[in-house]
Parts: C-alpha cells; structure tokens; sequence
C-alpha cells in the first residue's frame, strides 16, 4: 500500500527512494504555514492508501518523523478512521508529561506546519470537505507522537491574544472527550476546560468559563485563569485585580521550584532559565505580578528577549496549573 507523501519542493526529491511512500512537493496553491483542505487533498491523494503532509524543510527531520510513525505499535494502516500526529518536537517537559494523563497530550501540543500528519484516504473522504487537515487530526487522533528535539517558539502562546488555527466546535468537543474520560471534580473539570481553551487562544469561551466561578473553590483556580485571560487580553489592571483576588495558590510554589529545570527542559539556554527564575520567582515561589511586568515589556518589544522568554514561561505556568488541576483532590 502506497503513501502519498507531499512536501516541500526543496526536499521532495531527496526523499524520493522512501519504500512505500510516493513522494510529491508542494504546489503553488499551497499556502506557506497552513494545512491544506480536506477536499482538495482527498482528490489529490485518489489512487493511494493514505497521504502524510509536512512543510519541515529538513529532509533528516521528515525521515525521522516517518520511521518513528512507522514503528507505532498500532500502525496506521491497522487503524484508518483516525489520522496520526507527528510533531516535529516535543514542547511538554518531560517533568510535567509525568503529570498530564496521556488523553491530554494531543491538546497541549499545539501543530506547526513543521509537523507531519498521516491520514487514510478513507477517513479523507469522510470527512468534511472544509476542514483542514490538522483540524482532521486534532478530530480523529488519539495520540501524538513527538521527536525528543526543542520545541519551536511557534508551539507557545503569544502575550497578547493570538488566533486560533481551529475551530471553536471541534477543539471544544475534542475537550470534553478528554476530559470525560478523568476523575475530575466538576470545578476542576471546569477550570481544565477554561485553562485548555486559554492554551489554543480561545480567550472569551475561556472567559466565559472562569466567570461561571469566580470567587468559587479553595484555592481559587479559576480566578487563576481568569487572571492569565485578562493578562494576554491584554489587561495588565484587570489582571492585578484578579491575581490579587487568587491570593496564593499551590501551583505558585510548584512552578517557582520547578520553573529553571523546566526551561532547561525546554532547551533554553542556561542563561535564559536563569534569568527566568531572577525575573518571576521570589524566594523559591512564582510571581504572577512579576510575570504582568513581563507580560507588559513582551509586548513593548515583539522581536525583543523578552518576548521569547515571555513565551516559554507562559506556556510552562498554563502546563503547570493544568498538571495541578488533574493531580489535585
């Protein structure tokens, strides 16, 4: 059964001797960055089993990304109503995905046109015509395989509000499929369900959840999420208000102890982590109000030090609090 394997022109005939694999480069119509449709690619694929799609430009990369796919325990081919799910790296520390229950890592990998997504054309033409294929892979997967390389900036959210590459519909069903499946009680389900939405830079459903419980629960982890909504709005006030209505929640101390090792983890630089810790830790313990001031010089300088550090902070506080709401009673 052969693959149809599309990819960037560049590269497309260095992987050309790939056994079982059709190799064909991208077109013209393809936009730089962005999945194509399903409609288009299921015509583009008739005539093969399955088609996998990356614009990585790295041949070694793509190769590996296949060879890992290809030892999965339940290849693909045993399992064609779902698509599987490459990432390119991996963006979870390993000190957290220790923490997370596997059913949530899809959610906490945000795609990058880096990555590779193998689907079946069965499932193609299942599916509706106007998704795009990584939507159909958020839909249908259920699991994503990583290589073990540092993540791209791209996987962290922005300071500010950002804009979301899937639909609200889809990711919030893919959510509560999740979610369901965890012994959660129904404030902590909530708040993994605002804290999820905040993550894929849905900012107002987000919104809408953690004003359901405002002032609700002890410690106060939806004013939590509320507080880091207002921050990226952004709203450096209004996140005041709400870090101060917080107080001091446990997730503090755990990001504060944890915060240098993580980065590291993330393959930052020695000196970034440091300077990371010297910046929103005090005493060992995270500081939301030092992280507002960030937050605030990140947007100041978008191509600045700053803005990257932002970043990967932001993404490890949201993992933590998230690793926190799914351990905790």
């Amino acid at each position: 059964m052969t693959t149809l394997l599309i990819v960037p022109q560049a590269i497309s005939t260095s992987l050309s001797d790939l056994s079982g694999f059709h190799t064909q480069p991208l077109t013209e119509h393809d936009a730089p960055g962005r999945w194509p449709r399903i409609g288009p690619l299921a015509k583009r694929s008739a005539g093969f089993h399955r088609v996998a799609v990356t614009q990585n430009p790295a041949a070694t990369v793509v190769r590996e990304m296949i060879a890992m796919l290809s030892s999965s325990a339940e290849p693909l081919d045993a399992q064609p109503h779902i698509a599987e799910f490459m990432t390119a790296d991996e963006p979870i520390p390993h000190l957290l995905k220790e923490k997370v229950p596997e059913c949530l890592y899809p959610l906490l990998r945000r795609p990058q046109s880096c990555d590779l997504i193998v689907a079946s054309h069965d499932l193609l033409a299942r599916l509706s015509p106007n998704l795009s294929l990584h939507e159909a892979a958020i839909v249908t997967a259920t699991s994503f395989a990583a290589l073990p390389l540092p993540p791209t900036m791209g996987r962290f959210p922005l300071p500010g509000p950002g804009s979301s590459i899937v639909d609200h519909k889809l990711l919030h069903a893919r959510i509560s499929t999740a979610v369901d499946s965890l012994s959660l009680s129904s404030m902590n389900r909530k708040c993994l369900e605002a804290g999820l939405l905040l993550l894929w830079d849905f900012l107002d459903e987000s919104h809408e959840i953690s004003q359901t419980m405002e002032g609700k629960g002890s410690p106060r982890t939806a004013d939590y999420w509320h507080g880091i909504m207002h921050r990226r709005e952004p709203d450096a006030g209004n996140a005041s208000y709400w870090f101060r209505r917080v107080g001091h929640h446990p997730a503090f101390d755990a990001l504060g102890s944890t915060l240098e090792e993580l980065m590291l983890q993330l393959g930052a630089p020695t000196d970034m982590a440091g300077e990371a810790m010297s910046r929103v830790t005090k005493r060992g313990c995270y500081d939301p109000f030092a992280m507002i001031e960030l937050s605030q010089s990140a947007l100041r300088s978008p191509n600045g030090p700053d803005h990257s550090l932002f970043r990967m902070v932001q993404y490890l506080e949201m993992l933590n609090l998230i690793a926190w709401s799914v351990q905790c009673p």
